[in-house]
């Protein structure tokens, strides 16, 4: 009697009761409930918001196929290409996502795995699998300027605390970036400049990282004052390195010119007057 008195929020009669009530299910626990209310609620609304929150990728390619609400469409399809790619929670495992990644010839669900799933064998085989030119080269066009734009904003960032704290995962950042531009070039032949322009920024970078590696390895002053004359004066550097720089010469105010007096006429003579 009593359960027939209160139905939870997700059946009530009120849409927006019951999306309010979706997102406070619990995706591994309610999967039934969300199931039920994504194929069957008479609000796109609901169903769009229970379709967020499935873990069922059968179901999901289902809706994304017969839902009569694009908004809806849109949801599934969102949700569906999360969970391949192994970014949200409840993703299914590796082995799994690997077998529907290479059973799959959706281009832009392919794009998206190989551009942001963490699991390189995933990347790995989504970009094995895409076949249409232009998604591999917008692919290899990202690719590159992504590289190139994170070596750059990770020089912008740098600090002595930085150097002190994070030379482990600056090194693998600095790494991960080349490999990026590397992958990009087995897809598109890079342009002379920028291919100079990232190198450039590489070959730094590897030469601050040795030098930072080594200041760790310094074992007295004089070492540490040789390398800290080879680190560039506009970069922040290890602080061992910063305490090692001799320091700056005081600037040399100068000194005020002197007025010169206004050179005055000479005196008229008797005989400049008679003229």
């Amino acid at each position: 009697m009593l359960g027939k008195l209160f139905k939870p929020r997700w059946q009530h009669r009120d849409a927006e009761v019951r999306a309010q009530a979706v997102a406070n299910l619990n995706p591994r626990q309610d999967q039934e409930t969300l199931s039920k209310l994504a194929r069957d609620d008479g609000s796109a609304r609901v169903r769009a918001a229970a379709v967020s929150a499935l873990l069922d990728l059968h179901l999901l390619d289902r809706l994304i196929e017969a839902d009569g609400d694009a908004g809806v469409r849109d949801a599934a399809s969102e949700r569906f290409v999360a969970l391949l790619a192994g970014t949200v929670d409840g993703a299914p495992a590796v082995d799994t996502r690997l077998r529907l990644i290479q059973h799959t010839g959706n281009a832009r669900v392919l794009l998206h795995v190989a551009r942001h799933s963490p699991d390189r064998d995933c990347r790995e085989a989504a970009l094995a699998a895409i076949k249409e030119p232009e998604s591999l080269y917008r692919l290899a066009l990202e690719g590159a300027d992504a590289a190139l734009d994170t070596l750059r904003s990770l020089y912008r960032d740098l600090s002595a605390e930085t150097w002190d704290q994070q030379l482990g995962e600056l090194r693998s950042a600095v790494a991960t970036q080349e490999r990026r531009w590397q992958a990009a070039g087995e897809l598109l032949e890079a342009d002379d400049e920028s291919d100079l322009m990232f190198h450039s920024r590489l070959s730094e970078w590897r030469r601050l990282i040795a030098l930072a590696e080594a200041a760790l390895d310094a074992e007295d002053d004089e070492q540490r004052r040789e390398l800290a004359e080879q680190w560039p004066a506009e970069v922040a550097a290890p602080s061992a390195l910063a305490a090692a720089r001799p320091p700056e010469p005081p600037q040399q105010q100068e000194e005020p010119k002197q007025q010169q007096k206004p050179r005055q006429a000479p005196a008229r003579t008797g005989a400049d007057s008679e003229h």
